[in-house]
Parts: structure tokens; sequence; C-alpha cells
């Protein structure tokens, strides 16, 4: 039986949640082309997104529906449970530190808002995936 998640990763869990809100408002709005969205996206650099990268905002959308519901795994199981989730949940952490390095650096303003919830959910991940010290299993995998 999982151990009860403490405080910091029941918050982080939350923190994950609203982040990933606000980008599924994005995501989405780019998706559906929403014009309210576009100098929030792609470096706000087009007056109608082309449909290719519509397609790609489509899948980034399902992906953080994904994403919450693996947080939410990381939380009950109270961290990493195996090798592949490692990976999984530290490849989110580099993800997003990436996202929020180039969000940052965008010229258009309203586009560097955007590395906010990149940090909030790199950081957020990095909390999620870490198991304490009694919990690790020595030598392996813990299957």
């Amino acid at each position: 039986m999982p151990a009860t998640p403490t405080g910091l990763r029941r918050a982080s869990f939350v923190v994950l949640v609203v982040a990933t809100l606000g980008n599924l408002v994005l995501v989405g709005g780019a998706a559906l082309n929403a014009p309210w969205i576009l100098e929030h996206v792609a470096g706000g650099q087009f007056t109608t997104l082309p449909s290719g990268i519509r397609v790609l905002y489509a899948l980034m959308f399902v992906l953080m529906l994904a994403q919450v519901w693996f947080a939410w795994l990381l939380l009950v199981r109270d961290g990493a449970w195996s090798r592949t989730s490692s990976v999984i949940s530290i490849g989110a952490v580099v993800i997003y530190v990436l996202s929020a390095l180039v969000n940052a650096i965008s010229p258009t303003p309203a586009e560097r808002w955007n590395a906010i919830p990149a940090v909030l959910l790199a950081a957020s991940f990095w909390v999620l995936r870490r198991r304490r010290p009694q919990d690790r299993v020595r030598g392996g995998d813990a299957g």
C-alpha cells in the first residue's frame, strides 16, 4: 500500500494541475485557431495558425491530459515506481526546463509569460518523481 503523500507532494500536484490547466487553455486555443491566443503561441508570428501547427497543438493537448494522469500516479505511488516511470518523469522535467528557457527568450512579451507555468511544471515533476530514501529499492528496479 502506498504511503500517504506528504504536504509538499500534494501541493506540487495541485500546482501541476493548475499550471496544466493554463497550458490547456493555450494549446486548446491554438488548436482551435482562437484569435485571442495567437500572440501567446508560436512566437506570436501568425495571424492564423497553419494546419500543421494546429494539429501539433491538438496533440500537445492530449499529452497534457496524459501528464496529469501520470503525475497522479507519481503522487499515489509516492514517486517513480520503475525505471521507465523515472525516465519519463525526468524527461518531463527536462522538456519543461527547455520550454521555460525558450519562452523566456521569446521576442514576444506575451509569450514570455508562458515560462512561468513551464518552470512550475518542471519543479512539480521533480518533486513528484522523488521517492523517500526508505522507499528506494537497492540495486534495481522496483517493478
